[in-house]
C-alpha cells in the first residue's frame, strides 16, 4: 500500500468529500467522496477502529496519505496529552493505536487515526 494515495484514486482532486457516517460505539467512520461531474461517480473510504478525528465535516479532494512517523507523534501528543509520557516505540503500535490518515484539502487539512482504511463502492 502506498502511504502517498493509500485507497488509488485516481484524478482525486475532482471528488468532495464527506463525513457521511460516523459509529461512536464501533468506532467506524464513512467519508464519502462524490466527483464533481456528477452524483453516480462514487465511493466511500470506511475507516476502522477510529481513536480521533480532526477538521471539516466537507472538504475538496480525496488524495489520502499516511503520515510519517513523526507527524504521527507530534499529532497524537497534541490531541491526546495523556500520551506525552507514552515512548514512541508503544504509540507506533499500529494495532493498539492506529496511524494518522491525512487528507491535504486545498483549504484545510483533515486528519483521522484509525487502524485501516478500505475502497468501497457501496455501503452496506
Amino acid at each position: 500500500m502506498s502511504s502517498i494515495n493509500v485507497v488509488e484514486v485516481s484524478q482525486n482532486a475532482e471528488y468532495n468529500c464527506r463525513v457521511h457516517s460516523y459509529a461512536l460505539g464501533h468506532s467506524e467512520m464513512n467519508v464519502e467522496a462524490i466527483h464533481r461531474s456528477g452524483r453516480d461517480d462514487k465511493f466511500y473510504i470506511h475507516f476502522r477502529h477510529v481513536i480521533c478525528f480532526s477538521g471539516p465535516m466537507s472538504w475538496h479532494g480525496a488524495l489520502l496519505r499516511i503520515a510519517p512517523d513523526k507527524e504521527y507523534l507530534d499529532f497524537m501528543r497534541i490531541v491526546i496529552p495523556e500520551l506525552v509520557d507514552i515512548a514512541d516505540v508503544k504509540l507506533l503500535d499500529q494495532e493498539r493505536f492506529g496511524q494518522l490518515f491525512i487528507f491535504d484539502s486545498i483549504r484545510s487539512k483533515v486528519q483521522i487515526v484509525a487502524n485501516s482504511a478500505t475502497k468501497l463502492t457501496a455501503l452496506r
